[in-house]
């Protein structure tokens, strides 16, 4: 038996990836950061959401996409991992995509190591992300 899994689908550059929605804590547009000096260029900083300080880390920069001007509404998707809430800067969260688990690619590969699978979406291929390996180990930027 099959199951569909409901997942955000987010663009980053020209590519749609898709988190699983249960993983979503809000979808929120850009604001002024607190800066973090020594982290990686992809962190840029740390917001609060919910009375919860969380990085923000640049998925454009992470995948190696162009990175774009920010302004008002560059969407700002908070994720839930076990390493905590993360903020995920991207070019266009969109809407719901239903996936169907039988028609999921899984993936594990190392060249793509945040990416769960593949699945034929409504907008061409939706890669599958996991939010785990896109977590930051909070000793990093606290």
């Amino acid at each position: 038996m099959t199951y569909s899994k409901q997942y955000l689908r987010f663009r980053v550059g020209s590519q749609w990836y898709g988190l699983p929605i249960e993983d979503v804590v809000e979808v929120s547009y850009f604001m002024l950061l607190n800066e973090l000096p020594g982290t990686t260029p992809d962190v840029l900083g740390l917001m609060t959401i919910h009375d919860e300080v969380i990085p923000v880390v640049d998925l454009r920069i992470r995948f190696g996409a162009k990175q774009s001007e920010y302004k008002l509404d560059t969407p700002i998707i908070a994720t839930r991992t076990t390493q905590g809430t993360v903020g995920l800067v991207v070019d266009n969260a969109e809407a719901l995509e239903p996936v169907q688990e039988s028609e999921t690619v899984h993936y594990a590969g190392s060249d793509l190591p945040f990416l769960s699978g593949a699945v034929k979406g409504s907008h061409g291929l939706l890669l599958l992300v996991d939010p785990e390996k896109l977590a930051i180990k909070p000793e990093s930027v606290l």
